[in-house]
């Protein structure tokens, strides 16, 4: 729609201006005119001249609109990148606070639940802060829109400010009604302000987030070293790393070539992170196919994860339980024993 008014525009202006110009030379060209004729002419003339002056000055202020709304529009984007900054430090701030805790958790349970408090209660400052610095946005477009759409934006704000007031003091009545320090007239007050923050709820505007599937780190990184390959018995070493904590994890190897039947695998732990027990662990290895093979660690104490670092396992892969001629050694080092084929 836009650009057909402005077609339409242009068109309006050429015709205006060659308009004018035409009973321009046909004046200079006829100068004996009757007053009639003449004063036809030069109402022609006004009625052109004022058409053009009206279409360029529309035009003008498309101009100094769009430049406006740039400039608004780009400091916005400033402040919303800016926001979405401070957003994403906070979600930082906020999954950092378990391993905070956890480390004060060493001193006594008192510091653990202090750091945890502190953490939070801060959090809920700048996520509080952040809430009030859309104010600005809406002083940005102020000085651009309609009074209508004024009023629309300031009636929104007004209804979101009630909204903020009435859930601060929410949250300061629900604290004294806990702390057993309200009155029968505070409780009343207290079911008011729910009620109004009920109501708030429905008529203020709610924007639908895009969905973000949560994509979790990897749990193990893992590194494979053959020492020998043939299609009837392989031999290597299988590093799995533990990089986050966890219950149990899996550590997954090639066969390479593949093997022509589904091999037996043996195992056996030759380096562990130190603060590993031994009794407490289990590894255990499996397969069901000819051409890879893993090896699965777990924790057997309830509640405890396993320790991050690196685990390091030789691997015997065989033929008709050719494979598990090592596993007698494994066992002094590690409680697991060979697993039999799978499928």
């Amino acid at each position: 729609m836009t650009k057909f008014r402005d077609v339409v525009a242009a068109i309006c202006l050429t015709i205006c201006l060659a308009g004018a110009i035409s009973l321009i030379v046909l004046v200079w060209m006829v100068p004996s005119q009757t007053p009639m004729v003449t004063n036809l002419l030069n109402i022609l003339l006004f009625i052109l001249s004022s058409l053009f002056a009206v279409i360029v000055g529309y035009y003008f202020a498309r101009v100094s609109t769009s430049e406006k709304v740039d400039t608004i529009a780009e400091q916005s984007t400033e402040k919303m990148v800016h926001l979405s900054l401070q957003l994403q430090h906070l979600k930082s701030y906020l999954q950092e606070t378990v391993e905070v805790a956890e480390e004060e958790s060493h001193v006594n349970i008192m510091a653990e639940m202090n750091a945890y408090r502190h953490r939070v209660e801060a959090a809920a400052e700048t996520a509080a802060s952040l809430a009030s610095s859309n104010e600005t946005f809406r002083s940005d477009w102020l000085g651009i829109v309609s009074d209508s759409a004024r009023g629309a934006i300031e009636k929104k704000y007004e209804k979101l400010r009630e909204y903020l007031q009435d859930a601060e003091t929410y949250e300061r009545l629900k604290t004294e009604r806990i702390a057993g320090g309200t009155t029968a007239a505070e409780d009343e007050k207290l079911r008011a302000v729910e009620a109004r923050i009920e109501i708030a709820r429905k008529q203020l505007p709610i924007q639908q987030l895009p969905f973000r599937p949560l994509v979790h780190q990897p749990a193990v990184s893992v590194e494979q070293v053959i020492k020998e390959a043939s299609e009837s018995h392989q031999t290597g070493t299988l590093k799995v790393k533990v990089i986050r904590p966890v219950f149990m994890a899996t550590g997954s190897g090639k066969l390479t070539p593949p093997m022509r039947s589904v091999p037996w695998i043996s195992h056996k732990l030759v380096s562990h992170p130190a603060e590993l027990i031994v009794d407490n662990f289990r590894a255990s290895p499996g397969t069901g196919t000819t051409y890879d093979f893993n090896i699965c660690l777990k924790s057997m104490m309830f509640g405890v994860y396993l320790p991050l670092g690196e685990y390091v396992f030789e691997y015997d892969a065989g033929e008709n339980g050719a494979g598990r001629a090592s596993d007698a050694t494994s066992r002094p080092s590690l409680r697991a024993t060979s697993a039999t084929p799978q499928g």
